[in-house]
């Protein structure tokens, strides 16, 4: 009920004309309903309250629609899709950036996305690329370990974690991923021991 009444506040910009509500169709917008964040400052709300900002590049899978809204159960919210894009069209986005001003970021974008599609080759080029680029960002070694895990280098995998580990030590999501990597080389005190931090570090995290 009060997703209705959120949006309800929100879409009376002008109480003076009546506008037509813009409804997204999922089957047509995203057939997978999963959406890539863009915006700097894309806001979750609740009710008619902002309640988190999601950073640029995450990826969002949603439940529902209602209007140009979309609820994404993971975060406990609505947010706007003029925000996101779909992940179909997420690649082709990026790479017109890219064609404009290649920066690591887009570069590392363009990978999160083609990892997303599981089109491995690509994303793994695009990571290194983004490191190359010189980007600090702990979330491309991360996603260059998802990478090297699914095509089974699971040592270069565990080096990048470790790294995305040393440049972002409070972000629980490294020492999830590491932990996994750990269980499949069966290395389970020191997998035991990465859950249990990225327990302290988000004790909400499904993962």
């Amino acid at each position: 009920m009060w997703a209705f009444v959120l949006l309800s506040v929100l879409n009376v910009l002008d109480a003076g004309a009546a506008k037509p509500a813009i409804s997204l169709d999922p089957a047509t917008y995203s057939p997978s309903r999963t959406v890539v964040v863009l915006s700097q400052n894309t806001q979750v709300f609740a009710a008619d309250k902002p309640i988190g900002v999601i950073p640029p590049g995450a990826v969002l899978h949603f439940s529902k629609v209602h209007e140009k809204w979309l609820m994404v159960p993971r975060v406990g919210g609505w947010v706007f899709a003029d925000d996101v894009v779909p992940i179909e069209n997420a690649v082709k986005h990026y790479t017109s950036l890219i064609e404009k001003d290649p920066t690591a970021t887009a570069f590392l974008h363009r990978g999160i996305a083609q990892l997303q599609l599981n089109e491995l080759g690509e994303a793994k080029a695009d990571f290194e690329e983004a490191i190359r680029r010189g980007t600090k960002d702990g979330a491309v070694y991360v996603n260059l370990g998802n990478v090297l895990q699914r095509q089974n280098l699971l040592q270069e995998a565990l080096a990048n974690y470790s790294k995305g580990i040393e440049l972002v030590p409070d972000m629980a999501l490294p020492y999830v991923e590491r932990s996994s990597i750990l269980m499949e080389m069966k290395q389970y005190p020191e997998a035991a021991a990465d859950a249990e931090k990225a327990i302290t570090l988000e004790p909400t995290s499904p993962e």
